[in-house]
């Protein structure tokens, strides 16, 4: 497949990328303009300036995010399961 196929998950990072970095006009990042708060980090993603960088971290820590967020979702429906069973009909 070719990878401009695939632009599309490149967006979200990038926005958050450029909207926690910091600018280096008003030395402010636009996150900061609009919330008046500094976003808040783990320390490790505080090792790179470079937007290219921090997007591609971000991209490259997607997969995890999303494999927890998966197995999150199926702890809850299964304690609603347990919570809420289906009555038999019979």
């Amino acid at each position: 497949m070719d990878k401009s196929a695939e632009w599309d998950i490149f967006v979200e990072p990038a926005l958050w990328a450029h909207r926690t970095s910091i600018n280096n006009f008003t030395q402010l990042s636009p996150f900061m303009i609009v919330y008046e708060i500094q976003p808040q980090f783990s320390a490790d993603q505080f090792q790179s300036h470079n937007l290219w960088d921090r997007m591609m971290q971000i991209v490259k820590g997607l997969p995890r995010l999303c494999d927890r967020a998966k197995m999150a979702i199926k702890r809850v429906q299964q304690s609603m399961k347990n919570a809420y069973p289906v009555k038999s009909t019979k």
